[in-house]
């Protein structure tokens, strides 16, 4: 069964068509994959948030959560009569006073004055904050909050599997385009309304009758709204003035405030989940305005269904688009107008086959048992391949893509052994093989009368070539046959029939989907491993022994170019040996007359020895992994290896080691002296194992030596006292492993 990948399906454009300001066009599809890594990227972000912060908490203690402050003023204010003003005017010399000359008393009026109270001189604290009990609240009301958007965002189960079953159900991404335009003469019946787009989600035709309706995963936006701020200032100040009896001034004031702040959120977009699948948006008038602003909104969906056959079509929408009254006072809506109510519309959402495929891959050798390869096809973003448990991708070095065409550089090796894998960005996985034609999926029908196709069916696809298939000739046979070329290598001959009409021509050389031959880890055929010989019957080439002892069977063919293109070969038997001959060590068992050299190793049954001859040395095989040697004690000398042959394997090189002295004759031997003449300044000892020999004293003084050449005799210098007289002298000798000995000197007159 192929893999579906999951896809987006967006509605854009306007549909002029439509008459009450609210246009919805036809859809347009999109990967799925890309806004489901977005949610995860988000839930991963709010799994990181710590809305229960210790220091927070404990800096609350102590703080202060309120004031009270409460404090008025009133003045009153009283004033007596003026002063009269008394004004003289004196008349000028000789001039006697009269009428306006002398002394004239005035008092002025009186006038209301209101009293001022006093401005307050307290104030409240300048900082508050809640206590710690109440922060914790709010911290935990936080990450109550947060937990719910992550299982949101996580989905519940009844939106991944039909529920009683382990059916995955396909997930669906839809985006609304949704412009609204109010036209000009419906403006004064619209006013103080609100626009609604209600989306009815149905199974597709071949499920029209399953009981699993589609599920509402995911609404985007659940709403949009404006932060507004309202602030009311009231204020009343009263002052009152008068006169008492024409003598008194009498005032009084009276001043009250009050002031609020508030910020709140007015919602242009809200989204509202109904049922039987059903869902609306409604977009509202915000900021003191009494019609919605013109423009266009992008609104999305997620939501899954089940999936019984893999048919072009997910699933069917229903859209119906209408006008409500609002109330601005309480943000209630009516019943929809029907007179602003557009003919409803429907839509189905058709599937996108997504699964990576190749229309053509071509293979070139590049050197150093790497290839390039290009595979072209339509790709989008986040495509990799997997070459075993090596992953390529963008970021790999030497990987070029560009939509249509992605090439990469990867070892011919791992390419034959485990093919090349396409990795969708949903982890979809698809093998690439050359000449893979995709098959065409219906369109939305009307439900089977026979009942839906069963889970997993595929449609055949007329004409084309299904992914693997060979191609519609004789498939092409290959033989192989091995023989010894050298101790480490064979010549592998491979004989060619019934290749491919367009099967590379191997005479060319040409480095673009080279023929290459396959065994075990190794590959033959290009730059660094080349054919000997090649041509569309046959080709040869060298191969190491120890690939040939472990690795029977070889493919030859061009790389990534499907079944139809590629041979298996094995050799016959006897055509190279099976068996691992070989010699890991010999080891020397018996000195004597015979000696016996105990040969170990691998596949020894039916080892003969080919040299030396049977009267110097015989081999007796007592298992597969032993075999003892003897030689004849004339020969121990002059025999320094022998050579073994098994059959059609190569002969194998023994060397014999030497055969090391027994404790006996290995330990130093001094011979003795006969006498030592009167006066002598030096004498020889000869034995065997002087090379052993380190020190040599007298008493307790050193003597000097030296050891000939052929390691027979050590020449002692002697000191004058030791000679001098006639007499016994000893010398003490000691050998390297500490060991001690008395040399005995006998000092004689001569004659």
């Amino acid at each position: 069964m192929r893999r579906r990948l999951p896809i987006c399906l967006m509605l854009v454009g306007l549909s002029y068509a439509q008459t009450n300001g609210i246009l919805v066009d036809k859809p347009k599809v999109y990967d799925d994959y890309y806004l489901q890594m977005q949610l995860d990227s988000l839930k991963a972000r709010l799994a990181a948030i710590n809305a229960a912060d210790q220091a927070t908490l404990l800096g609350k203690i102590g703080g202060i959560q309120g004031s009270t402050l409460q404090q008025s003023s009133f003045s009153v204010q009283g004033l007596g009569p003026p002063t009269p003003a008394v004004t003289t005017s004196l008349p000028p010399a000789g001039v006697a006073p009269s009428g306006s000359n002398g002394t004239t008393t005035a008092t002025s009026s009186l006038t209301p004055i209101a009293s001022t109270p006093p401005a307050p001189s307290l104030s409240v604290p300048s900082t508050f904050s809640p206590s710690s009990l109440d922060t914790l609240n709010e911290e935990m009301q936080l990450s109550s909050q947060i937990i719910n958007l992550q299982l949101l965002l996580d989905g519940a189960l009844n939106d991944r599997f039909i529920p009683g079953t382990q059916i995955r159900k396909r997930h669906v991404t839809v985006g609304f385009s949704i412009t609204v335009d109010l036209p000009q003469e419906k403006k004064k019946k619209l006013a103080n309304s609100l626009a609604e787009v209600e989306i009815t989600l149905k199974n597709a035709p071949d499920l029209a009758n399953a009981t699993e309706t589609p599920s509402i995963m995911t609404l985007l936006p659940r709403e949009k709204t404006y932060n507004v701020a309202s602030l009311t200032d009231k204020s009343v100040s009263l002052g009152a003035g008068g006169v008492i009896g024409g003598v008194f001034n009498v005032g009084a004031g009276w001043l009250w405030g009050k002031k609020t702040y508030f910020l709140v959120q007015q919602q242009d977009t809200l989204a509202l989940q109904r049922p039987s699948s059903a869902f609306a948006w409604q977009f509202r008038p915000v900021l003191n305005r009494k019609f919605v602003v013109s423009g266009t909104r992008q609104t999305f969906v997620q939501f899954s269904v089940p999936i019984v056959s893999p048919m072009a079509c997910s699933a069917q929408i229903h859209v119906h688009t209408g006008w409500r009254k609002l109330d601005p006072k309480t943000g209630l809506a009516s019943a929809t107008l029907a007179e602003f109510s557009n003919p409803d519309s429907e839509y189905d959402i058709p599937f996108f086959d997504l699964t990576p495929t190749a229309q053509a891959v071509d293979v070139t050798d590049v050197g150093g048992g790497l290839v390039s390869v290009s595979f072209l096809g339509s790709y989008i973003q986040g495509l990799r391949f997997r070459i075993g448990t090596t992953t390529l991708d963008q970021s790999s070095p030497n990987f070029w893509f560009n939509g249509q065409r992605i090439d990469f550089v990867a070892p011919a090796k791992d390419i034959s052994a485990y093919g090349v894998v396409a990795v969708g960005r949903d982890g979809s996985e698809n093998s690439i093989l050359n000449r893979q034609a995709p098959f065409d999926l219906p369109p939305c029908k009307a439900p089977n009368p026979q009942g839906p196709a069963p889970v997993g069916s595929t449609p055949a696809a007329s004409g084309s070539l299904a992914p693997g298939a060979a191609p519609s000739w004789a498939r092409f046979t290959a033989s192989a046959t091995a023989t010894p070329f050298s101790d480490s290598q064979s010549l592998v001959t491979v004989n060619l029939s019934n290749t491919p009409a367009d099967f590379s021509d191997l005479t060319t050389g040409s480095p673009l989907n080279p023929v290459t031959v396959t065994i075990g880890d190794q590959v033959f055929g290009l730059r660094n491993a080349p054919f000997r010989s090649a041509s569309n019957t046959s080709v040869t080439f060298l191969a190491p022994n120890d690939l040939m002892r472990v690795n029977r069977k070889l493919k030859i063919g061009q790389l990534l170019w499907g079944d139809g293109y590629v041979a298996t070969a094995e050799l016959p038997p006897g055509a190279f040996p099976s068996n691992d001959f070989s010699v890991s060590g010999a080891s020397i068992v018996q000195t004597g007359d015979p000696e016996k050299v105990v040969i170990a190793g691998s596949g020894l049954t039916g080892s003969t020895l080919l040299e030396p001859n049977s009267s110097c040395a015989t081999l007796t095989v007592t298992q597969p992994t032993l075999a003892i040697l003897t030689i004849q004690k004339a020969c121990v000398d002059q025999l320094k290896e022998v050579l073994l042959s098994n059959g059609n394997n190569p002969p194998l090189v023994v060397t014999v080691p030497a055969a090391k002295p027994d404790s006996q004759s290995a330990k130093p031997a001094l011979k003795p002296q006969t006498s030592v003449a009167l006066n002598a300044t030096q004498i020889t000892i000869t034995g065997s194992g002087l090379d052993q020999v380190s020190a040599i004293r007298f008493g307790k003084t050193r003597l000097s030596f030296t050891l000939s050449l052929k390691k027979d005799s050590i020449a002692v210098a002697l000191t004058p006292d030791i000679a001098a007289t006639e007499g016994v002298r000893y010398l003490d000798v000691t050998f390297a492993d500490g060991t001690k000995s008395r040399y005995e000197l006998n000092v004689k007159k001569p004659g």
